[in-house]
């Protein structure tokens, strides 16, 4: 259950961040919140009739109690996946992430609006577990309360998304901080580092606020916790505490390890598993645990989550550049209705995204997940535990849990665990040689993600891949020569290369084709202000050029080249102006503005020197 709702939550995190923080006027203000509400409206219609069905199908005999609590179980899975969708929908038809933005506050955006997104989320996931108690609560003891299992599971899952809190608060506090912050990020390197550190220090300290938010308590003095304490001991496993992992009402029945560092790794136990196994069956468990610790299971879950995503994040939106801006078909979507249509692009990319990270986590990530548990429940041999014990732990965890049969995507079952245990046992090479087959699955996956970051530096900079899209975009103008939109992002591409007199030429020849192109007029104009070429610098034109643009379309991008138009033309109080609706424009629509600040600091002390002159 673990696995699957960071899972899902992982999903909800990419759709909200992915997504376009600029109202895409599908529908009027109004019509928005309305649509929001009706979605809100009909989930919980929905919960309520499906909940009371199964609760209903119970009552008359027509399922037993287990089949209840595993179509309860399977009816969550589904309606947390419809919640995703519904978020999804409320965020791209009805501008979800623009009024969480705009609702944020103390130059917090990106941190605040993610905060009240959260809570949207989290209202559709409220209506679930509510619901589900209400029919189910009683038959399948989840919790004292509605109130008080919505709070555990919101608690319960909070653990997921924090991570992605806090990066957002780090990143809005430096911007407040560090007026130019953009620009120190976007030095080779930094982000990396920065990143690298953020990670660090959540390896590290994260444990401490997870055992909190999980109900975690000491494990009480005991005979049974010395000798828990004595057997980590003599394996070499040290923990911070042994702790009693009380989440969701004391509702869950295993046993975990969180941390990697000794000084914040915790060994947590449910009081469910306590009571249901003696003495011997909980040290069989805990032997399972050490093993994880012992064989470096938990940091190498970091290093294949995080190096996975790193590929995927990396290699896939350079893939689909590549595929958008030199391929026929991807040139095609760019260039049509007279050029590139970012949000349309972003859709096409994010569900891509978000199935690929999906079939990642699903098979290779799971692989790892159901050999790592294997190689820690055979670790009994190596310990000196009893392999019976472990059996006998599973079988009552099977008579307990229940099992339909099948493989679990990130577990074995439990009789295929039991199985395994009992071969080990039989034959000790088997136990050898699944140690070995580990060993080089993760050596392999290593080995792999090594090169493949090498070859994503080596191979995919910037610079080459634009010059295989100039290459593209010239032989397709040799085919097509009155196609505006091509030239356009020819242009762009120039100007990227920093081959000023080339874009000129491709940004000339696309207005002289259509000059109604609002973002072209101003990419020439920021060309002509700011090419470091100084003889194709030409204040005059560029004023002309883009007041143009603002005529036909008033953006950020657009009023901060008419700023730095007028200041070049020496128009000062022109560009204090335009400079303070640029800033205007990029708090409206929550951009990090500390660029459109000094922007604006620039053409006011132009202004006041010009001033003292007169």
């Amino acid at each position: 259950m673990i696995i699957i709702y960071f899972l899902y939550f992982i999903v909800a995190i990419l759709v909200f961040s992915a997504a376009p923080s600029t109202p895409r006027g599908m529908y009027s203000t109004g019509l928005d919140i309305l649509g929001i509400l009706v979605f809100l409206a009909a989930f919980w219609h929905y919960n309520r009739v499906t909940f009371n069905r199964l609760r209903f199908r119970l009552n008359h005999d027509a399922i037993t109690r287990t089949q209840a609590a595993k179509e309860y179980q399977t009816r969550i899975n589904i309606h947390f996946i419809i919640a995703i969708v519904l978020f999804t929908l409320e965020i791209f038809a009805f501008d979800l992430k623009f009024f969480c933005l705009k609702l944020s506050a103390f130059g917090l955006y990106e941190f605040m609006g993610n905060l009240l997104g959260l809570t949207v989320l989290m209202l559709h996931l409220a209506m679930i577990w509510y619901w589900g108690f209400r029919n189910m609560g009683d038959v399948l003891e989840l919790d004292d309360s509605a109130e008080k299992y919505i709070r555990s599971n919101i608690k319960f899952n909070l653990v997921i998304v924090i991570p992605w809190l806090m990066l957002s608060l780090l990143k809005d506090v430096l911007g407040l901080i560090l007026p130019d912050i953009d620009m120190i990020m976007s030095a080779p390197g930094v982000q990396e580092i920065v990143f690298g550190l953020f990670l660090l220090l959540l390896i590290l300290f994260a444990p401490m606020f997870i055992t909190r938010l999980w109900d975690c308590e000491p494990l009480p003095p005991s005979p049974l916790r010395d000798k828990i304490t004595a057997f980590c001991q003599s394996r070499g496993v040290k923990f911070r505490d042994v702790m009693s992992w009380n989440a969701l009402g004391k509702g869950l029945v295993t046993a975990g390890v969180i941390g990697v560092a000794a000084r914040f790794r915790y060994l947590m136990i449910t009081p469910a598993l306590m009571e249901l196994l003696d003495e011997d069956e909980i040290m069989a468990v805990v032997s399972h645990e050490v093993g994880h610790a012992k064989k470096k299971h938990p940091i190498l879950y970091v290093v294949f989550f995080m190096g996975g995503l790193f590929i995927l994040s990396n290699y896939l939106m350079e893939l689909l550049n590549d595929f958008f801006f030199t391929t026929s078909m991807g040139l095609k979507i760019i260039t049509s209705s007279g050029g590139a249509d970012s949000g349309q692009i972003q859709l096409i990319i994010l569900p891509l995204f978000i199935l690929l990270f999906v079939l990642y986590f699903r098979y290779i990530f799971a692989y790892f997940m159901r050999i790592f548990e294997r190689q820690a429940d055979i670790y009994c041999f190596e310990s000196g535990i009893d392999p019976n014990h472990m059996i006998a732990s599973f079988r009552k965890l099977k008579t307990r849990l229940g099992e339909n049969g099948k493989k679990n995507w990130h577990h074995y079952t439990l009789s295929q665990r039991i199985d395994f245990v009992r071969k080990s046992m039989e034959n000790p090479g088997v136990a050898s040689r699944h140690n070995k087959k580990v060993k080089r699955a993760v050596i392999t996956f290593i080995a792999f993600l090594a090169l493949a970051i090498t070859l994503f530096h080596t191979i995919y900079n910037g610079r080459s891949d634009l010059k295989r899209a100039v290459a593209f975009y010239e032989q397709r103008l040799d085919e097509n020569p009155d196609n505006h939109a091509l030239y356009a992002v020819l242009g762009e591409a120039y100007f990227q290369l920093k081959e000023w007199k080339e874009a000129k030429k491709a940004y000339e020849y696309s207005i002289g084709l259509n000059p109604h192109q609002p973002g072209v007029l101003n990419n020439f104009a920021w060309l002509l202000l700011t090419s470091e070429d100084e003889t194709l610098r030409n204040p005059e034109r560029a004023l002309t050029l883009v007041k143009q643009s603002v005529q036909m379309e008033e953006t950020i991008a657009s009023m901060d080249t008419l700023a730095e138009a007028y200041y070049q033309n020496g128009m000062y109080m022109e560009a204090f102006r335009a400079a303070k609706r640029a800033l205007q424009l990029a708090t409206k629509n929550h951009e990090n503005h500390s660029y459109y600040e000094g922007q604006l600091k620039k053409m006011k002390k132009a202004l006041e020197e010009r001033n003292k002159r007169t």
